[in-house]
Order: C-alpha cells, then sequence, then structure tokens
C-alpha cells in the first residue's frame, strides 16, 4: 500500500489526469462548435506532433492554434447552445470567450509539451512516450466530443 501512494506522489500522474481533462474539454469545445473535419485532423496531427518532438513542437502548435483563433475571430463561430445574440451584441464578452479559448489551446499544448519532457527526463523509451501521450489525448478529445453529442453536459 505505501508504494502505491508513494508512487501517486509522482508528477506524472497529475500531469496525466490534466492532460485527459483539459483535452476532455477541448473535445467538449470542438464538438460545440461544429468544427470540420479538417480541424479535428489537423488537431490529432499536431498532438502526433507533440507526441512525438516535445517542446521542439510548440512553434507549429501555436501557429495551428492561432490560425484556428483567427478563423474564428473572422467568420464568428459560435457553439449553436449558447446564446446566439453574443458574437454580435456582447462584443466584448464574445472577445473575452475568444481569448480564453485562445489560452485553454496554449495551455493544453504547453502542459502536452512538458509531460513528454518530463517523461523523457524518467525514463520512458520514445515510443512509451508517443503511445501514452496519444492514447491519452486521444481518450480526451475522443470523450469530450462523447460528452457533447450524448448530452451529459
Amino acid at each position: 500500500m505505501y508504494k502505491l501512494i508513494s508512487s501517486l506522489k509522482n508528477p506524472l500522474y497529475l500531469y496525466g489526469g490534466i492532460i485527459i481533462g483539459g483535452y476532455t474539454l477541448a473535445g467538449w469545445l470542438l464538438a460545440a462548435f461544429n468544427t470540420p473535419f479538417w480541424v479535428w485532423f489537423g488537431t490529432f496531427l499536431i498532438v502526433l506532433y507533440i507526441a512525438n518532438s516535445g517542446v521542439e513542437a510548440l512553434v507549429i502548435a501555436n501557429a495551428w492554434i492561432v490560425l484556428i483563433m483567427f478563423l474564428v475571430t473572422v467568420f464568428k463561430y459560435w457553439p449553436e447552445i449558447w446564446p446566439s445574440r453574443i458574437p454580435q451584441k456582447e462584443i466584448a464578452l464574445w472577445s473575452t470567450t475568444i481569448m480564453l479559448l485562445w489560452i485553454l489551446g496554449i495551455v493544453l499544448v504547453t502542459g502536452l509539451a512538458l509531460t513528454h519532457k518530463a517523461m523523457k527526463r524518467s525514463g520512458f523509451t520514445a515510443i512509451q512516450r508517443f503511445s501514452i501521450l496519444v492514447s491519452l489525448t486521444g481518450l480526451g478529445l475522443g470523450g469530450g466530443w462523447f460528452i457533447f453529442q450524448a448530452k451529459i453536459i
């Protein structure tokens, strides 16, 4: 029992939980915004790249997030489940929401890259890091999509 409790003190468990939770929220938001397949596909390619490369992938990941936020801003995409008047009538709330979504994206990709780095320091092989990180983020994104589709939240 002591060995189990002491192993839970390892920050990798915390990182894993944050990745699953954060990417579940991201999956829910992507589903809520009714994003097209190419956005899901591009997001998963970025996840694959970060899971493989770590912090070296942050520049491209940040460029992807900026592109998505740019398109959301220009075309005023907004989830149907949220009040539709917000993008047109409540500009301050709309822009704050978009900025918070941008920050969430930056935090998620940075967290994924830093988890990669921590796993590397802990002695995980490249294939183990890649497999675990892709599994956690895929589980989170898919779980978020499922939660939205099932109207659980």
